[in-house]
């Protein structure tokens, strides 16, 4: 097994429980890790396909737009599935398909003024909730791996 001095392979976990932990850089990303998806889940519980669907909303924002087909490869969700989470955002009006002037063929998938408002909104719960989903602050180790 690998491991490091003074790692959880060391058996930290076992004498004392998680304050010993605190200086394992694996295991405070494991907490961080785990707290963000929790917030990120609360907060995106009503928008369509919950995380899937806010990364379709940001990726509809950049520029410049993108078609179904380069947004389903960039962020790897298959493209049946894609356009169904699309069709429920643009239901809810916060994407909008428009032609792509370089192929009548193409549409190109574009954020609405709504959708901006929504993920500003989602962005400061979603602040709000990750101030909360730790009880305590976790420290940072510094470069020699010792908590600062």
């Amino acid at each position: 097994m690998l491991g490091y001095p003074g790692g959880m392979a060391d058996g930290q976990a076992a004498e004392g429980g998680p304050g010993r932990l605190d200086g394992d850089l694996g295991w405070m990303l494991g907490v961080v890790f785990r707290s963000y998806v929790k917030a990120s889940d609360h907060v995106l519980r009503d928008l369509p396909g919950g995380p899937r669907g806010y990364q379709i909303l940001t990726a509809a924002d950049g520029e410049p737009p993108q078609n179904q087909g380069a947004m389903a490869g960039e962020l790897g969700i298959d493209r049946t599935v894609l356009t169904y989470l699309i069709d429920d955002l643009e239901r809810l009006n916060l994407v909008t398909r428009r032609p792509d002037p370089a192929d009548r063929r193409s549409r190109l998938v574009v954020a609405t003024d709504q959708d901006r408002a929504t993920r500003r909104l989602a962005a400061l719960e979603g602040k709000r909730e990750c101030g909360h989903a730790h009880p305590r602050p976790l420290r940072a180790p510094n470069v020699t791996g010792h908590a600062e």
